[in-house]
């Protein structure tokens, strides 16, 4: 989202002739002498702009601390939710905590901003952070009282969230921290989905391990019957990763074949079953047999 999403709203009024900016435009420049001045004179606090952010959203969300303090200290209220189409009833909080400005993360919190609150799809401040690999966010809400096994609409959880979309390289990282505080590893969503399938299907060997260490259940069938070992193995869950992870490291398909068998063969160390079948009548030997690899001679 550009800046432009903020000016579409800054028109401007006048007084005497001169003009003055409103409230969103001053946030807008980052002008906090203006923001205050307005507020003073009476500004709304919560006043919003076309794509129905108040204030103190735009602030939070480009860490724009000096104003967000003031805005705060103007009683700005933290646990309004965005009105406009495709935000999704996030909070101050949720842009905040999205984007790690972890300074803003504490300031709202430090004025009771709720930790746990939801977005339309359930999806908490901590599951954004933990999307992003927010690593110090995630603290600082875990801190104060952030629910760690909580789940949105579909199940999912602030582990799960860390591992379902490959878009950043502190998966690990995250879910370590998550885990030091009580994560449940073994958490399914409503696709009957465990943080070890994702890790598995997404190609994170040292979360699988991780994971592991951690006593995640290795046989966990998702609704379709598929296992971690069998979402490992088949190619169609790996496709988007290993476009990442070559646009990542350069890694050409072979080199990320040898990276996948690393995780098969640690699963089957671990004591993977190979002849559960999913939902097809499939196992994980037929699937590798379909497939043409030998996973099972290199593990």
């Amino acid at each position: 989202m550009q800046w432009k999403f903020v000016l579409a709203s800054s028109l401007m009024t006048s007084v005497r002739g001169q003009p003055i900016k409103t409230l969103i435009a001053a946030v807008a420049e980052n002008d906090n002498v203006a923001v205050s001045t307005l507020l003073e004179k009476g500004a709304n606090v919560d006043s919003r702009n076309d794509d129905g952010l108040t204030a103190l959203m735009v602030a939070a969300q480009y860490d724009l601390r000096d104003v967000v303090a003031t805005l705060l200290a103007h009683n700005a209220s933290v646990d309004l939710q965005a009105t406009g189409k495709g935000e999704n009833s996030k909070t101050a909080l949720i842009y905040a905590a999205t984007v790690g400005h972890d300074e803003v993360v504490s300031a709202l919190l430090a004025h009771n901003a709720s930790v746990d609150i939801q977005d339309n799809d359930g999806v908490t401040p901590l599951m954004y952070a933990a999307l992003n690999g927010k690593i110090e966010a995630i603290n600082t809400l875990i801190t104060h009282n952030a629910t760690v096994n909580m789940q949105d609409n579909h199940g999912v959880t602030p582990l799960l969230t860390a591992l379902i979309y490959p878009g950043h390289s502190k998966q690990n990282e995250a879910v370590s921290t998550l885990i030091e505080h009580n994560a449940d590893v073994n958490i399914q969503d409503v696709y009957g989905a465990a943080a070890l399938m994702y890790a598995a299907s997404n190609g994170y060997f040292e979360v699988v391990n991780t994971l592991l260490a951690n006593n995640a259940t290795l046989d966990v069938q998702d609704t379709n019957g598929n296992t971690a070992l069998m979402r490992a193995i088949d190619e169609k869950w790996t496709d988007f990763t290993q476009w990442v992870y070559k646009e990542k490291h350069g890694d050409t398909a072979q080199l990320w074949a040898e990276h996948n068998a690393k995780i098969v063969s640690v699963l089957l160390e671990s004591g993977a079953a190979v002849d559960l079948e999913n939902n097809k009548g499939e196992t994980a030997l037929t699937i590798a047999a379909k497939r043409g690899v030998n996973y099972f001679s290199q593990a």
